[in-house]
């Protein structure tokens, strides 16, 4: 299983997701990519929809993707899982 994670620099709330997967050192489960660095604004909103807000996270398993969700989802998610 892989956690996916997309960001936004200065993001408040992203900081909080990427303090915390330090914190359960699940750097090696989770992919970081940045907006304006991996991807585009707009590319990002084509694929997740206009009210799609960062961070924005997803779990991978074999072909199957799930959305986990905002950065308190994603939070809680991490505190179960590592």
């Amino acid at each position: 299983m892989v956690v996916v994670v997309y960001f936004r620099e200065g993001c408040p709330y992203c900081g909080k997701v990427a303090k915390k997967i330090k914190e359960k050192k699940a750097e090696k489960d989770v992919e970081v990519y940045y907006c304006d660095k991996d991807f585009t604004k707009e590319e990002f909103q084509k694929k997740y929809g206009n009210d799609a807000t960062f961070p924005r996270g997803y779990k991978k398993e074999g072909d199957q993707v799930m959305l986990i969700g905002d950065s308190e989802s994603i939070v809680k998610y991490l505190d179960k899982n590592y």
